[in-house]
């Protein structure tokens, strides 16, 4: 994990499970109609955490500027708004998957999943960086 943090750091599959896991029940649209699967593995916010991520604690809502996206190992890359993984603002249960339907994700790595997206664009397989990173540096006044 890079970006706007102050202890940048990598997590292996071990490390992941041994967060506080969660499951959660998806449904989704894909190019070959309509999936379910059960997921399970730890919040984003709770990986993200562990980064320290760097909020200016003058800056009203400062934390409403930060965006996390997520890369895979093919290139393929999404973004979530960081009010999304915040408990104080929305608290959706976004997953960093160790598991997909029981099986281990081991050698695809960990999936990012999206509850409550209707498409499954944000699903990020294999994710292999994430970054955490201020709007500014998109849109500079």
């Amino acid at each position: 994990m890079r970006g706007q943090v102050a202890r940048p750091r990598s997590f292996t599959m071990a490390r992941l499970r041994s967060l506080p896991q969660h499951t959660v029940r998806v449904r989704y649209q894909t190019s070959h109609g309509t999936e379910k699967h059960t997921f399970t593995g730890p919040l984003l916010s709770d990986v993200l955490q562990l980064a320290e991520p760097r909020i200016d604690p003058e800056v009203k809502n400062a934390q409403l500027r930060l965006v996390v996206t997520a890369t895979g190992a093919d290139g393929y890359r999404a973004a979530l708004a960081w009010a999304e993984l915040d408990p104080a603002f929305s608290g959706k249960k976004v997953l960093l998957a160790v598991t997909q339907d029981s099986a281990k994700l081991d050698e695809e790595g960990p999936r990012l999943v999206v509850p409550g997206d209707v498409k499954g664009g944000r699903y990020v397989s294999g994710v292999v960086r994430l970054h955490v990173g201020d709007t500014d540096a998109l849109d500079p006044a």
